[in-house]
């Protein structure tokens, strides 16, 4: 446990504020129960049932942590949820500009050896998601010191890490909008920012009742497509299934979603099937698993998430070998869309990847960027130069409603 006294920059006779913190492995019944009843109920992620699920999926380099934040008058008033993961990428060059820069290229090679990288990172924000879910403050709690206590949080996680003689290499705070005010006091700690693939976010128009109703405002070039992806799924059933269907279908369904996870260049980590079978026990109808059968085999299959107004396209799975006859992947897409109207979402998140073929759908690019920082003083000044580097792939974005729609880019 530490403190923290936080006194703003402008002072302006304003009074320091005091804050108590603790880094904890696990969580007793009572701090679970105030920990989920300060949580909003939007916040999925961020409740014990779901962080649970995930923990199915850690091992013994991986982990997560739990960290209370108090005030000075011992009121619970931040809860924030760090995953300690590997970091890995066989492709470091994959997202970086000026790829013949000198700079660059020693750059890699001073900070991998040339070999693939592969370290140990404790993140505040969920790998396996995107947009804001890894904390929670109390509107009390300014975007300074809450920047000072995230900040904090690593550091003392740094310290219960290297009790077990399991350091951290680096820290990541994730995910913000571009030019947000996090972003400029994490900076002044010494954190670098760097731009993400954007984030895609769909709207979900309040007139859309059904799926028709979404299509019906599509332009015909579109619609036909869509009708024509559909059609593809003809002789395939789609089903919801159960925590037992997972189990059922366990090594097809890991298979499924390892044939997507593995194409990433950089990973922090991989969900095990027995997340996906927690996750749906713990989340029951917030957590909506459909899986695509052909003659009873699985060959593909969508998770989503329900946060209030918010539907989270949550992890995917498919046989790429018969994508393209059957065009899972598009069905994929739309069924979000499906179950997003059904759930009365007012927005759907993609997340960030193919996001010229998701613009196809109706979704639209939310740009983000996170915060990185190494543990040490020294390579953080090599991190944050090689960071500059980094930079987003360009695509193409397609608008495939009607003219008369007013249809605008919803935010984070």
């Amino acid at each position: 446990m530490s403190n923290l006294t936080c006194m703003p920059q402008n002072n302006g006779g304003q009074t320091s504020v005091k804050y108590t913190l603790s880094v904890q492995k696990a969580l007793g019944k009572k701090d679970i129960e105030l920990w989920d009843s300060f949580s909003p109920d939007e916040c999925v992620m961020l409740k014990h049932a779901y962080i649970e699920g995930v923990k199915a999926s850690t091992t013994g380099e991986s982990g997560i942590r739990f960290a209370q934040i108090w005030n000075g008058k011992e009121e619970l008033c931040g809860v924030v949820v760090v995953h300690i993961a590997i970091a890995e990428s066989n492709n470091l060059k994959g997202n970086t500009e000026k790829k013949n820069s000198a700079l660059q290229q020693m750059l890699i090679k001073v900070l991998t050896g040339n070999r693939p990288l592969r370290f140990r990172i404790a993140s505040i924000g969920n790998p396996f998601a995107s947009g804001i879910n890894g904390y929670y403050f109390c509107p009390s709690v300014s975007v300074e010191d809450s920047c000072k206590l995230l900040h904090q949080v690593l550091e003392e996680t740094q310290a219960l890490e290297k009790k077990d003689d399991n350091s951290i290499v680096a820290y990541l705070i994730k995910d913000f909008s571009r030019g947000s005010q996090e972003l400029s006091h994490l900076q002044e700690r010494g954190f670098a920012e760097f731009m993400v693939d954007p984030l895609m976010m769909m709207p979900i128009l309040s007139s859309w009742n059904s799926f028709d109703d979404y299509l019906s405002d599509l332009v015909s070039k579109f619609r036909t497509k869509a009708k024509s992806a559909i059609k593809k799924a003809d002789d395939l059933e789609m089903r919801s299934l159960s925590a037992s269907d997972i189990e059922q279908h366990k090594e097809r369904f890991d298979e499924l979603y390892h044939n997507v996870a593995d194409k990433a260049d950089f990973t922090l980590g991989h969900l095990h099937v027995d997340s996906f079978i927690q996750l749906k026990k713990n989340l029951s109808e917030r957590f909506d698993v459909y899986g695509f059968f052909l003659k009873g085999e699985l060959i593909a299959f969508l998770s989503g998430i329900h946060h209030g107004k918010l539907y989270d396209a949550h992890m995917i799975g498919l046989d790429y070998a018969h994508n393209q006859q059957y065009g899972l992947y598009m069905n994929i897409l739309y069924k979000f869309v499906d179950l997003a109207i059904q759930a009365k979402a007012e927005k759907l998140s993609y997340g960030r990847t193919a996001g010229e073929i998701k613009s196809t759908v109706g979704a639209f690019p939310t740009e983000l960027s996170c915060c990185i920082m190494h543990a040490k003083k020294g390579p953080n000044l090599l991190l944050r130069t090689f960071f500059k580097f980094v930079k987003p792939q360009d695509y193409d974005i397609r608008y495939p409603y009607k003219k008369n729609l007013e249809v605008t880019p919803p935010s984070l």
